[in-house]
Parts: C-alpha cells; sequence; structure tokens
C-alpha cells in the first residue's frame, strides 16, 4: 500500500461534479491493411478480446481508501477487478459519425466523476467511424497518472510489427517494470 502524495490528494479534495479531476485521450485507429470485413466488426472482436485480458496489473488494479480525515489516503490493490466496470463499447450511428460525433461522444463520456470504490480508470471502443476506422477513449483519475503517462502507457500498449497481432491492453502492461528499464537505459 502507498500513500497519496500531497498534489495526488489535492486532486481529490478539489474533485466534484462540476469539475472532475481525471485526465483522458482519444486515439482513432484505421483498421489493418488487408483485413476484410467491416471495421465494426473488427472493433467488436478487439473489444471481446480486451474483456478476455483479466490479469490486471498495477495502477490499474488499485483502490483509493480513505481511513478517516487525520490520515492520509493510500491506495490498495483491489481484490478483483471487473472489467465490465471498467470496458465499454459504444457504436456511432452511420449518418452520425463524423469527427464531430465523436467529439460529442467523448465529451459526454467525459463528464462523469469515476467511482472511487473501484480502480480510477475506463477504456472504452467506439465503432461506426467514417473511412473504416475506430477509436479508443482512455479515462483516468489524474492522481493515477497524468496525461503524458497515460498517453504513453497507452503507446507501449500498441505494435510496431505489422505482422504482430498479439495484444496487449493497457491494463495488462506491467508499468512499473517499463519504467524502471527505461529509467536504467538513460543512465
Amino acid at each position: 500500500m502507498s500513500r497519496l502524495s500531497l498534489l495526488d490528494l489535492a486532486f481529490f479534495i478539489a474533485e466534484s461534479e462540476a469539475s472532475p479531476k481525471h485526465v483522458a485521450g482519444l486515439h482513432i485507429h484505421r483498421m489493418p491493411a488487408g483485413r476484410k470485413g467491416s471495421a465494426t466488426t473488427f472493433a467488436k472482436a478487439l473489444f471481446a478480446q480486451f474483456l478476455q485480458h483479466t490479469d490486471v496489473k498495477p495502477p490499474f488494479d488499485q483502490v483509493i481508501q480513505f481511513i478517516s480525515p487525520t490520515v492520509m489516503p493510500s491506495w490498495r490493490t483491489a481484490e478483483s477487478v471487473d472489467l465490465s466496470q471498467h470496458l465499454f463499447f459504444h457504436q456511432l450511428k452511420a449518418g452520425a459519425n463524423d469527427r464531430e460525433a465523436l467529439y460529442a461522444l467523448a465529451s459526454k463520456l467525459h463528464e462523469p466523476v469515476l467511482d472511487r470504490s473501484r480502480p480510477l480508470w475506463e477504456v472504452h471502443v467506439i465503432a461506426g467511424l467514417w473511412d473504416r476506422q475506430f477509436a479508443i477513449y482512455y479515462k483516468m483519475h489524474h492522481a493515477v497518472a497524468d496525461g503524458i503517462t497515460m498517453t504513453r502507457w497507452g503507446v507501449d500498449s500498441l505494435r510496431t510489427d505489422p505482422d504482430d497481432d498479439t495484444l496487449t491492453p493497457v491494463w495488462a502492461l506491467d508499468h512499473s517494470k517499463r519504467s524502471a528499464s527505461q529509467r536504467a537505459k538513460k543512465r
């Protein structure tokens, strides 16, 4: 269990329904070249594969624990993480699936405060976009990660080799080990 920093505690103190304290990223992807079928079918299959990755790694398995007003809150490991509370599928309707419609949906998804009784993150797969595209919207509490870190974690889950079709979602990667090895390489 690790204690929150004063800055991270400030995010929780200042948070309200009118002023949520989370960060988000919207990644727009094109269906892989040479793939048959629709991007919607591909996005649905991706979402189904996401749900199978139940080995959730830190910090995606951490829950905030407020013990009392006089004790600094801390993170604890969740007994289990129900991916159905963190992963969601959406489909834009034909004729209402342009960039403006995508941004409107992302704005709507961004409004609600994250539920503090579970790990503070969400991933939304969005199908039905224009030009054989789909999107993934990531949302995480600012006390867990800032926007740059969250984006880096999302990029870490992508593949650079077009022939590599393995899937390792962002919550299934051990970010603590990767960060330590990157720091060692910089020395």
